[in-house]
């Protein structure tokens, strides 16, 4: 993604306008394919300094330096340089620069220096003393780079401006519609995947997401508006979509509204994974039940009217009980209070809340989790639940439903 100084935007009145970049334009195509080649050309070469130093004229010679210096991070950051090693430079620096201050005064001549230190250390200063300092960034060495085409680079590119705006967001509003329900199904589970709670709403073949931003959040706000970011090139698959918000850059505040009609195109992996930590959680769970079964979320639930829960699993006995989990983690706490406050006031019966313990500090989350029905359909969890409450819950409960 860009940073903050490199999010090339402009206002208009009241709203905000990224910089998108014409991805079928010629110069900017032989632009973004002279910058790859730079960087094929530089892999078990060239260190980020000189990179960097052959990147500099080709910066300075384009009228829009902040673009090309845009284009050269996302490029940076399909890079892995020799930083990234598992070597221990420091210890070797230790090592070379302890045991030549005592061998310095005995021995003058270099090639037996280097013999004593190798015999020493096990080191060959002859082939490898350029390379002490590449766990320090300007002297690193470039080992891989994640090829990508031109017209990839421009789309990327593209995505990263409303990715990096969206750091600075207070509530996204989602409009989506699709002919192909499976669009949709992708959709909700990136949603999940990225620990993200929207509250959605249907009004014909159209969906309607409402979520927090980051500025909203007051705890790891900054972890928070990367989920955010990376959730959004999931929205630019569907058919038709809209995207609204309010984007607090600078002291100045502006309106953001962008559509299918900007062009963007999700250029990154489409595959949808569920979280490690909670696949391991199902892996646990689904090994040491021999009654219920956990799967991972695979459609929404419609509950009262227009009313949608997206839980992150549902878990089935042999009897064909069903109850769906949803898990609540320590930026949930708005959507927790109106989820605790819908559920019990419909008397639901077949929905599991999970809660992160750091939530009982938010105001009024301690009172919801007194609550009646929290007390007999949730639980508390730190980090990840553990298999062990909900089996606990699940007995319980299954027990008053016998009784």
């Amino acid at each position: 993604m860009l940073t903050k100084d490199l999010i090339r935007y402009f206002y208009r009145k009241d709203k905000v306008f990224p910089g998108f970049l014409d991805v079928l334009s010629p110069p900017l195509l032989q632009l973004a394919e002279e910058l790859i080649n730079c960087f094929k050309k530089a892999v078990n070469k060239q260190t980020a300094k000189s990179l960097q130093e052959e990147l500099t004229p080709l910066i300075h010679s384009q009228k829009d330096m902040l673009l090309t210096k845009g284009l050269v991070k996302l490029l940076m950051d399909r890079s892995k340089f020799s930083t990234d090693s598992d070597v221990d430079y420091l210890q070797i620096r230790k090592q070379i620069f302890t045991y030549s201050n005592s061998l310095i005064k005995k021995h003058a001549d270099l090639n037996i220096f280097q013999r004593e230190m190798r015999n020493k250390i096990n080191l060959d200063l002859g082939e490898s003393r350029e390379n002490f300092y590449e766990d320090l960034t300007e002297y690193s060495l470039l080992k891989e780079f994640k090829e990508v085409a031109g017209q990839e680079l421009l789309h990327i590119y593209n995505i990263s401006l409303v990715q990096s705006l969206l750091i600075y967001c207070r509530q996204i509003e989602i409009a989506v519609e699709d002919d192909d329900t499976s669009k949709y199904r992708n959709l909700f589970r990136s949603l999940k995947f990225h620990q993200l709670l929207g509250t959605p709403f249907q009004k014909e073949n159209q969906f309607k997401l409402i979520i927090d931003g980051p500025l909203s959040v007051l705890e790891n706000s900054k972890k928070y508006g990367l989920k955010i970011a990376f959730f959004f090139p999931h929205i630019t698959e569907m058919k038709k979509w809209s995207l609204h918000t309010q984007i607090h850059l600078k002291k100045k505040p502006g309106f953001l509204s962008i559509n299918e009609s900007s062009g963007l195109k999700n250029p990154y992996r489409k595959t949808h994974f569920i979280p490690e930590e909670l696949n391991l959680f199902r892996e646990k769970f689904n090994e040491h039940s021999s009654s219920w079964t956990l799967t991972p979320f695979s459609k929404w639930v419609h509950f009262k009217k227009q009313y949608f829960i997206l839980p992150d699993f549902t878990i089935e006995n042999q009897h064909k009980k069903q109850y769906h989990i949803e898990l609540f983690h320590r930026w949930h706490s708005s959507k927790l209070l109106e989820r605790i406050e819908l559920l019990e006031k419909e008397k639901a019966s077949e929905f599991i809340i999970g809660v992160d313990r750091s939530l009982t500090k938010k105001p009024g989350v301690k009172k919801a989790l007194h609550s009646t029905w929290f007390e007999k359909y949730g639980f508390l969890f730190t980090e990840i639940p553990v298999p062990g409450q909900v089996f606990k819950l699940l007995d319980k409960l299954y027990e008053d439903r016998l009784f």
